[in-house]
């Protein structure tokens, strides 16, 4: 969304010159005309003394009520004019509250009013989209718990009647299946942690180099098995951060490597920068487009059906950048389509980061 800049001539500039030209009026036309019936009175009528008095009193108070009810009206129809687009945006919030449709929004002279309009479109859309893609995800997800929940239910049930005998394979195929389920709860749950505030008094002090190896090491066997070169530069920093919140963010993004990996190389830079801390993941995936760039860190936003899997839940990355936003830190994806560059960065001016 474009940001508003401050506008010379905005709805307050538009109602204060109106009253301020209007009053002036008033004023000009109640003077020239209270002028004019006096030079009247005295040379026409040949009035003097308290009769011109009484004369001109009258005639003001006359002037001045007929005047007062030309400004009521003509201040109401103005006003009412000006604040027409916002009664109409007021209907379009009620009816977007219950249907979840808008119409056709109002147009509006005023630019602080249509910046109004605007960005109630731009919310309304945005809330449609989330709708939509968190509608789309609990599809997704409740197959992704069916198939698994369906795989057991289907070998226990042969088990208990003896149609087929227990094996070391069947028991690890069973215990992938839950492995599965737990992946994915586990991940829900992270998630709805990340909407909680983070306390301050959560945070510790530890070496990002030293943690970050602890994970490599993990995924090691994994790497070594797509991976022919990886390549490792990393800057140590005393790091003041959650350290279970730094573990989940680079499991899920070596977790995303690892699933949608098609090359054979994987380069890992950490480097120090003027306004904080950046690491970076390169490495050869599956064709991610020009405009799902960001929206591969939605939320609920899952990319075509060549990047989905049962396996998958389509929350990694939404994690990462929710935990790196309640630390003032970002993350971005640069790619031509087949290379990708995650860079996450840390902010320095939060004190989210010290150097050992």
């Amino acid at each position: 969304m474009s940001v508003h800049k401050p506008s010379t001539y905005s709805l307050f500039s538009r109602i204060f010159t109106l009253q301020a030209a209007f009053t002036l009026s008033l004023i000009m036309i109640t003077g020239f005309s209270l002028t004019q019936y006096a030079c009247y009175s005295v040379n026409e009528r040949q009035l003097s003394g308290s009769v011109l008095t009484s004369t001109l009193y009258s005639y003001f108070l006359i002037i001045g009520v007929l005047l007062a009810s030309v400004s009521f009206v003509f201040h109401y129809l103005s006003i009412r004019r000006l604040l027409k687009p916002i009664r109409q945006l007021s209907q379009a919030t009620h009816q977007f509250e219950e249907t979840r449709h808008v119409g056709m929004l109002p147009y509006s002279t005023s630019p602080d009013i249509e910046h109004l309009i605007q960005t109630f479109d731009q919310m309304s859309r945005t809330i449609k989209h989330s709708e939509m893609t968190k509608d789309l995800f609990l599809r997704d997800l409740s197959h992704d718990l069916r198939t698994p929940l369906t795989t057991l239910s289907g070998y226990l049930e042969a088990l208990q009647h003896n149609t087929i005998s227990g094996s070391s394979t069947l028991y690890a195929s069973l215990g992938e299946e839950t492995q599965r389920m737990i992946r994915l709860l586990n991940q829900l749950d992270t998630l709805q942690k990340t909407e909680l505030p983070v306390s301050a008094s959560s945070s510790e002090s530890f070496s990002l180099q030293e943690t970050f190896e602890e994970i490599f090491a993990a995924y090691s066997p994994s790497f070594r098995t797509i991976f022919k070169s990886i390549t490792i530069e990393i800057e140590d920093l005393l790091l003041n951060h959650r350290r279970e919140d730094f573990i989940q963010m680079i499991t899920n993004l070596f977790q995303n490597i690892v699933d949608y990996n098609t090359g054979t190389t994987l380069l890992i830079q950490g480097t120090s920068m003027p306004q904080g801390y950046q690491l970076s993941f390169t490495h050869q995936g599956q064709f991610i487009a020009q405009h799902e760039k960001e929206l591969i860190f939605e939320q609920f936003y899952r990319c075509d059906a060549s990047r989905s899997s049962p396996s998958r839940s389509g929350l990694g990355l939404s994690i990462v950048r929710k935990i790196l936003y309640a630390q003032n830190g970002t993350i971005t994806l640069n790619t031509d389509g087949y290379v990708h560059c995650f860079s996450i960065q840390f902010d320095l001016t939060s004190s989210t980061l010290n150097k050992g």
